[in-house]
């Protein structure tokens, strides 16, 4: 499993990660779990505003262009299933799960996490080998501008610690692979 997670350093700027950071922070509601977050909803453009649209329009294609790159895809295998900004304020984290929980047990895409800023204590995400008992796992505290991605099916659990000081923001981006089950 942990041969699976790629991690790419420095796949934007630490610059231009403070400014999607602060671009979308003001745009943060509360959801009913408690987390700040802002979901697009890329099939229906009018709410998105140009300045928005080409920033996300972008991101995304670099990281599917990155992702076929890594796992030898075609472009037009990729498609996009979801994606949001995500702030864990401190004392929040993220408890063991899978992404395909999300959709569905039979999930065969990829999460992308990129990571906007790293000016926080804590909020390390855990990769594990299947069991979130077993010693096997990886921990790593990203730093901004970094992205990783790993299949996100149920072989691929993982958690986030508790943000100890500060707040943790990234883009959290799941794709969908055509033809994969």
């Amino acid at each position: 499993m942990l041969e699976n997670l790629i991690i790419k350093n420095n796949f934007i700027t630490k610059k231009t990660a403070d400014f999607i950071n602060c671009f979308f922070r003001s745009k943060c509601i509360l959801n009913p779990s408690g987390f700040l977050n802002y979901t697009f909803d890329l099939n229906d453009t009018k709410y998105l505003d140009d300045l928005e649209s080409c920033i996300v329009k972008d991101l995304i294609k670099m990281i599917i262009s990155s992702i076929c790159f890594e796992i030898g895809l075609q472009k037009n295998k990729i498609i996009l299933k979801h994606f949001l900004y995500q702030v864990l304020l401190e004392g929040q984290e993220l408890g063991y799960h899978n992404d395909a929980s999300s959709f569905s047990l039979d999930y065969s895409g990829y999460s992308a996490l990129l990571y906007l800023n790293d000016n926080y204590e804590g909020g390390e995400i855990l990769f594990y080998n299947k069991k979130y008992d077993d010693d096997s796992y990886i921990k790593i505290k990203p730093n901004s501008g970094d992205c990783i991605f790993f299949p996100g099916d149920s072989d691929h659990p993982h958690s986030v610690n508790k943000v100890k000081k500060g707040e943790r923001s990234s883009l959290i981006i799941f794709f969908d692979i055509v033809g994969k089950q």
